[in-house]
């Protein structure tokens, strides 16, 4: 399996989004103008493990008694697994890894987490 370099994925997904595919007839101008600014914001949220990784530790330091907080940080880690990456990634996988580990240690979430991933 080769691995893609940030700005391999980036081409990547500008050459998908540049290659001229047209948008379907059935849209009117208003739907490809919102279309367009759907795409435009959640570009700039940045890559979604990043994104969901930080909402996550937010609302788990919110809410450390929530029985759910363990499901979530691990979900988060995975993510940062299985999701589009960055190099910010390994920062946000490794801050949701170590508080699952830190508040949760006895948790089967937190057995279940034995590794953050860096890229």
């Amino acid at each position: 399996m080769q691995i893609q370099s940030d700005n391999e994925r980036e081409e990547g997904a500008k050459s998908f989004v540049n290659s001229g595919i047209k948008s379907p007839l059935f849209l009117n101008e208003a739907q490809r103008a919102a279309a367009s600014k759907e795409w435009a914001s959640l570009k700039a949220i940045g890559p979604i493990p990043n994104y969901l990784s930080r909402q996550v530790i937010q609302w788990a330091t919110k809410n450390p008694a929530d029985p759910r907080v363990p499901e979530a940080l691990h979900l988060a880690v995975n993510s940062t697994r299985f999701g589009c990456t960055n190099k910010e990634t390994g920062r946000s996988s490794k801050a949701a890894f170590d508080l699952l580990h830190q508040k949760y240690p006895t948790s089967s979430w937190a057995k279940k987490t034995k590794y953050w991933f860096k890229e």
